[in-house]
């Protein structure tokens, strides 16, 4: 959930990816056996073991490295090679071209497109230069041609649809994340709004309703002291002048309800913006007693928001624990995924707002990048007053 160390960051893999790119591998060792056991290699049996195996240790290298840094880049580069040198010392052609295909597919997760590209060009010679060796007529000539532009067809198929694949998921993303962070200014503007709307209704009632009562008891209270007020009229005029002092108690105590901010519910806020990341699973816990003052609220909402944003960004995590609890006079969120945690983290333009603004309000952020990137945030929380009638469950 960590931020990326650069913009060049790319998706962690999901699952799915991971199951199938496991399978691949299997299938390229599976393949390299079989052409052990029926194919004589130029250079020794174990040799060519042992180039096979270190093929699989790059690629596996290149594709899992959570960071696109120089590590699998070179691993991409070094599986490049190996896969032609696999492909050269082996008299024949077969199947084991495959491994070029992958290689190329492996390609596009960690260099740039064009030169994927290029590889693909190396890989089509390498395969023309492998079939060419055994050719001696016209008719194998057609042959190496055909098993030539064969390969180099499911090889362009390959790089097209890998890339399509990473565009669609990180548009998938990108989507998940700006659903995340609209839902989440959804939710403050809402509150925001609540709140001006009670202000605006508490002035109008105060500075018109209010101001006529008072000038109605007054003129009330100066009619029962008239020396010319007859005993059947002076009854009339006390409970009418009692009615108008009621009224005005009333009016009073509604525009005090209303000016007194009502503690937004942490609980359904959090929980809007769970609901909006269909592709990752939110265990929410709030402690019912997390009352808490409108910018602490805020607060609290937006590092919420910052660490789903994060858990899609940067984490293979599918189930991301947050949990708001009090403690004396601050609520603690506390977030933790279920994936592995990188080793390393770079603090990011998000992140980093984060700690600032709840360090404005005299709080702090900590960060456990093992165990699977544990965030805690303390936001000091100085308890709204509740509107009247309304009270915090224990």
């Amino acid at each position: 959930m960590a931020s990326a160390p650069s913009h060049t960051a790319r998706l962690a893999p999901s699952r799915a990816e991971i199951l199938s790119g496991g399978l691949i591998i299997a299938l390229c060792a599976a393949i390299g056996t079989f052409t052990l056991i029926v194919g004589e290699p130029i250079i020794s049996t174990g040799a060519w073991a042992g180039l096979l195996g270190l093929w699989l240790l790059l690629v596996l290298t290149a594709g899992y490295e959570e960071q696109r840094t120089w590590l699998p880049r070179t691993a991409f580069a070094l599986s490049v090679l190996a896969s032609w040198a696999l492909v050269l010392t082996l008299p024949t052609g077969g199947m084991v071209e495959i491994i070029l295909v992958v290689t190329v597919a492996m390609g596009v997760h960690v260099a740039p497109l064009i030169a994927t590209a290029a590889v693909v060009a190396l890989n089509t010679g390498v395969i023309a230069l492998g079939a060419l060796r055994g050719s001696t007529g016209e008719g194998e000539l057609q042959e190496v041609l055909f098993f030539t532009g064969f390969y180099l067809v499911i090889q362009v198929s390959a790089m097209l649809s890998t890339s399509a694949l990473l565009r669609e998921g990180q548009m998938r993303r990108r989507l998940e994340e700006q659903n995340v962070e609209l839902t989440a200014t959804s939710v403050l503007l809402e509150e925001t709004t609540r709140t001006a709307e009670r202000l605006r209704i508490s002035r109008d009632l105060h500075d018109l309703i209010g101001h006529q009562l008072t000038v109605l008891s007054l003129e009330l209270e100066a009619a029962k002291h008239r020396s010319d007020a007859t005993a059947a009229v002076r009854p009339h005029v006390d409970r009418a002048a009692a009615v108008a002092k009621d009224l005005l108690r009333d009016v009073r105590s509604t525009v005090g309800s209303l000016r007194a901010h009502e503690a937004p519910d942490l609980h359904a806020s959090l929980s809007r913006i769970a609901d909006a990341v269909p592709g990752l699973s939110v265990r929410l816990s709030v402690d019912p007693r997390t009352a808490a003052d409108e910018d602490t609220a805020a607060a609290v909402v937006r590092t919420a928001q910052e660490v789903i944003t994060n858990a899609l960004r940067h984490s293979d995590a599918r189930v991301l624990s947050i949990t708001v609890e009090r403690a004396e006079d601050s609520l603690v969120l506390t977030a933790h995924g279920d994936d592995s945690g990188p080793a390393r983290y770079t603090e990011g333009n998000g992140l980093r707002g984060i700690r600032e603004r709840i360090e404005l309000l005299g709080g702090g952020v900590t960060v456990a990048p093992a165990q699977g990137f544990r965030l805690t945030a303390h936001v000091p929380s100085h308890e709204a007053p509740l509107r009247s009638g309304r009270t915090v469950p224990s």
